[in-house]
Formats: structure tokens, sequence, C-alpha cells
């Protein structure tokens, strides 16, 4: 739950262009300087039988596998379509590719779980749910059949 890739958007417009990002990019600016924590959007994913949270702090490439742990992966499928328009927009400008951005991200106010294939009908009606993944028996991840072997920033390496 949340739109990932959003709040790093508006980190790197703000880098970039100052305040005046805040008239080319506003969600993004948003995301990053007021992000908004789905606190309630939680307690309903857990009623709906979402089995453990995470928040994507550091971007769904670094947390993802440390949600699912080192013997686990996950095929993701992401529509390139589903993310924020502010994305685009920031990374038609970078010659940056949006997906993967997205899937970097960092600092976003999103939301991470799991759900068995029975509860996921219930999940599904929380507002904002969107199925990402399949959590597989093979290590590592791909996006959309590709693998995806950037594991992102990592604030104690960098």
């Amino acid at each position: 739950v949340g739109d990932i890739g959003l709040a790093r958007a508006g980190l790197m417009a703000l880098e970039a262009e100052g305040i005046k990002a805040r008239e080319t990019l506003p969600a993004a600016v948003m995301a990053h300087l007021r992000p908004k924590p789905k606190v309630m959007i939680g307690t309903l994913l857990n009623s709906a039988g979402i089995k453990g949270l995470m928040d994507l702090s550091d971007g769904l490439a670094r947390d993802l596998p440390r949600f699912v742990g080192p013997a686990l992966g996950v095929n993701l499928s992401i529509d390139p379509g589903t993310l924020h328009g502010d994305i685009h927009a920031w990374c038609k400008d970078a010659g940056l590719d949006p997906l993967e951005f997205a899937v970097l991200g960092g600092e976003d106010y999103a939301l991470l779980g799991a759900v068995s294939p029975f509860d996921a009908g219930k999940a599904k009606s929380v507002p904002g749910f969107m199925e990402i993944g399949t959590v597989t028996r093979e290590p590592g991840i791909t996006l959309n059949g590709k693998l995806f072997d950037n594991p992102g920033f990592d604030h104690f390496t960098q």
C-alpha cells in the first residue's frame, strides 16, 4: 500500500531543482517532505489476513529480501502504468526507467506484506492494496520476468 518511488522522486527533484520542485512535482515533493504513515490501513490489512507488514523505508529492492528472508525470492509483476505520474515525469526528464526507479525507491511510507491465496480476496478490499508479485522458492528478485539484481541504496555502505 503506497506509491513506491514517489518520495525518492521528490527528494531527487528537490536536490536538482530546489524549491521549484514543489511546482513541477508537487505530489512527489509532499511524499518526501510530509509523508503519511499508513497506520489505519495497516490495521485493516491485518484484519484482512495479511501476514507480516513492514515499511519500505529503504526501497522495495532493499527491503523485499529482508521481508522474505535469504532462502526465498519474489517474482514481481508491476505495471508501469500503476506508478504515480510524478515518477514518470521525473524519470522522463532524467532519462531513467520509471519502473526500476520506483523499485529502488527509498523513504516511501508504503507497506509491504504477504497474504495467502485464501485471504487475497479480503486483502484486495482494503483501500490502496496492490498485488505486486509472488513469493518463490528461488532466492532473488525478478521484475516482469527479468532478473532484478540492483540491491538499491544501503545507508551503511554508501
